[in-house]
């Protein structure tokens, strides 16, 4: 019960904060940087590569619509980074002075950090329906019947696995003392590696072994074959066990940097 009130008081508070202090323009800084990205693709594909794609990128794509395949890479990868947006909280709580007094009256870190990511994914999940909206309109989207239960399966499992991979992250971040390049590397190795703009099959075999340990590659996978190839869940189970393992490893991982990171800190300032 603890930690579900610790929870519920994260999300009441980042509620008050952002209706009190909603930036606009953060908003649309990711949401322009996400149309500009699908409306270069889409220039490339209509006049670089006159509407064609390779047999070969269709099979490792596992379709042929390309900006169909573009248009989730990104819209996905818009969630990830926004539900991973909460790394720096510590970091935040540091600057501000609160850790200690966080720390001193026993405010399950987990459950903290689990607020601040629940929150985050809610309120990503409007940007993305605001790009998507925006997409649809203009450009437009193939889609074949989407399989529900498939996608919500894929965004719980994917949920998992980026948590786990934020709280590692937010250790990495208070210990250097600096969220600006640590967020920067991270994200754009997810861009490059996971498949967002192309196969990830393109990749040389160690990248492509780096890119699985990372949850936006299976988490991609698993939504573009729900929504383009219309997969049901035993379709993805595969990458949503692989979700779901990730998410555990990286839990225990980041539960045990962060709390160290904590202790280190609270020790310099004392």
């Amino acid at each position: 019960m603890r930690l579900l009130r610790t929870v519920r008081a994260v999300l009441v508070r980042e509620w008050y904060v952002n209706l009190r202090a909603y930036r606009v323009s953060f908003f649309l800084s990711t949401g322009m940087a996400s149309l500009f990205t699908l409306l270069i693709g889409y220039f490339l594909y209509h006049t670089v590569f006159a509407g064609r794609i390779t047999e070969e990128f269709a099979a490792l794509a596992g379709t042929d619509r390309y900006m169909s395949y573009l248009t989730v890479g990104v819209l996905v990868y818009l969630f990830a980074t926004r539900l991973l947006y909460p790394v720096r909280t510590f970091l935040v709580e540091h600057w501000e002075g609160t850790l200690p007094v966080m720390t001193m009256m026993g405010v399950p870190r987990l459950a903290y950090h689990l607020g601040c990511v629940l929150f985050s994914a809610l309120y990503s999940a409007v940007e993305v329906s605001v790009v998507l909206v925006v997409v649809a309109l203009s450009i437009g989207l193939e889609l074949p019947a989407v399989p529900l239960p498939a996608v919500a399966a894929a965004l719980a499992a994917s949920f998992v696995g980026l948590y786990g991979l934020s709280l590692v992250l937010a250790a990495v971040i208070l210990s250097v003392r600096d969220r600006v390049v640590v967020e920067a590397a991270a994200f754009s190795l997810m861009q490059l590696l996971c498949g967002v703009l192309f196969p990830v099959g393109y990749l040389p075999r160690a990248a492509q072994v780096v890119a699985e340990v990372i949850p936006l590659t299976p988490s991609l996978r698993a939504l573009r074959a729900a929504t383009l190839a219309g997969v049901g869940v035993g379709g993805i189970l595969p990458d949503l066990v692989s979700l779901l393992v990730l998410g555990i490893v990286y839990t225990g991982l980041g539960g045990v940097l962060l709390g160290r990171v904590v202790g280190r800190v609270m020790e310099q300032t004392a």
